[in-house]
């Protein structure tokens, strides 16, 4: 990847949760997509490692002391929300919900990915309890690592809801017993 200088920052919420940010320099005028360089980043670092999210900068804010000033590094939160794709259905935006909730954030669109934004594995066992509990549908967390945003969660919902249903449907009534 094209990264001249890099930089990754724990940031921590209010509730306590702590995730990896990154801001990076680019050697080049047109910087690769964040998914390319995390792509890259996969290949290299173990999981736990990698930052949930990725903003290029032109040049890193500095102190009148030539140090780093972390406190004007932009917001990654307040960037993210211009790009959103708004949920279209019930099942999206109940799902929408739960994103929000469990990682502490305002909003979410629905291509967003639920590891990106900061997810991990315990926020992960209890985003699949509480899709469970609201929609009354099995998943594993296997599933989630398959349909990471919302959206492709949405239709494994919707998929598995038409599943149980048709299976509910189509079963057939136990046979009552001969009497003798």
């Amino acid at each position: 990847p094209d990264v001249k200088t890099g930089l990754v920052l724990v940031k921590e919420s209010s509730r306590g949760n702590k995730r990896l940010v990154a801001y990076a320099l680019s050697e080049s005028e047109s910087p690769s997509e964040p998914s390319a360089i995390k792509t890259y980043l996969q290949k290299k670092l173990p999981a736990f490692m990698l930052p949930s999210s990725f903003l290029w900068l032109e040049k890193f804010p500095l102190t009148p002391n030539g140090k780093l000033d972390e406190t004007a590094l932009p917001d990654v939160e307040n960037l993210r929300l211009e790009k959103q794709t708004a949920p279209r259905t019930e099942t999206e935006k109940s799902i929408v919900d739960i994103f929000c909730e469990l990682l502490e954030v305002e909003e979410v669109g629905i291509d967003e990915n639920f590891f990106e934004l900061g997810g991990h594995s315990l926020l992960a066992t209890q985003l699949i309890a509480r899709i469970a509990t609201s929609f009354e549908v099995e998943l594993t967390i296997v599933d989630l690592f398959e349909a990471e945003s919302v959206e492709s969660l949405s239709q494994l919902v919707t998929q598995r809801q038409h599943r149980e249903t048709l299976a509910a449907l189509t079963e057939k009534p136990a046979a009552p017993a001969d009497e003798e």
